[in-house]
C-alpha cells in the first residue's frame, strides 16, 4: 500500500474506532477542571497528586491534554486529540513496518481488523490517557529502526550489530 493509502486508512479507523462515542471518565472530567486554572495552579495540582489520585496519568500526557483544551475549546476530541493522533501514527507505522517485509496489503488490513477485535486496545484509542502515545512512540522507533536497517540492506551492506 502506498504511503497516503496507509495514512488515510490510519486516520479513517482512528476517527471510526476512536471511541469517540464512549462517556467522559470522572479522571477525565479533572482535565476540564484544571484547564479553567492558570497554568501555575495547574502544575501544582500535578504535582500535588501525581502519586496519588491521577489514575496513571504521567504529566506530559494531563499538560498535553490540558493545552488542547486550552487552545481548541472544551469538547470531547479537543481532550482526547492526543490518543486519537497517536492511533494514527501507531496503524501508519505498523503498517509501514509490514511494507518493509513486503506483506500483502490483504494481510496488512488482516493486522489492523485484528488489532481492533482486542478489547482494550481499542477501549484506549479515544481515551485521555497515556497508553497510545506510549504504544505510537514504540511503534514509531521501531518503524524508524526498521526503515535504518531496510535502507542498509538494499545498498548491499550488512546490516549493524
Amino acid at each position: 500500500m502506498s504511503a497516503r493509502r496507509v495514512f488515510l486508512l490510519s486516520s479513517t479507523v482512528a476517527l471510526i474506532f476512536g471511541s469517540l462515542n464512549q462517556p467522559v471518565w470522572v479522571d477525565e472530567m479533572l482535565h476540564f477542571v484544571l484547564a479553567g486554572l492558570a497554568w501555575p495552579d495547574i502544575l501544582a495540582i500535578i504535582q500535588e497528586t501525581s502519586g496519588t489520585v491521577n489514575h496513571g496519568q504521567t504529566w506530559m500526557a494531563q499538560l498535553a491534554s490540558i493545552a488542547s483544551l486550552k487552545i481548541l475549546g472544551a469538547n470531547e476530541v479537543s481532550l482526547r486529540i492526543l490518543s486519537i493522533l497517536s492511533t494514527v501514527v501507531f496503524f501508519y507505522t505498523s503498517l509501514r513496518i509490514l511494507s518493509i517485509f513486503e506483506v500483502p496489503w490483504q494481510l496488512q488490513l488482516t493486522f489492523v481488523g485484528t488489532t481492533l477485535l482486542v478489547n482494550d486496545f481499542a477501549f484506549q484509542m479515544g481515551n485521555a490517557r497515556p497508553y497510545m502515545p506510549l504504544l505510537a512512540a514504540s511503534s514509531a522507533l521501531l518503524w524508524s529502526l526498521l526503515r535504518l536497517w531496510s535502507l542498509e540492506r538494499s545498498k548491499g551492506a550488512a546490516p549493524p550489530v
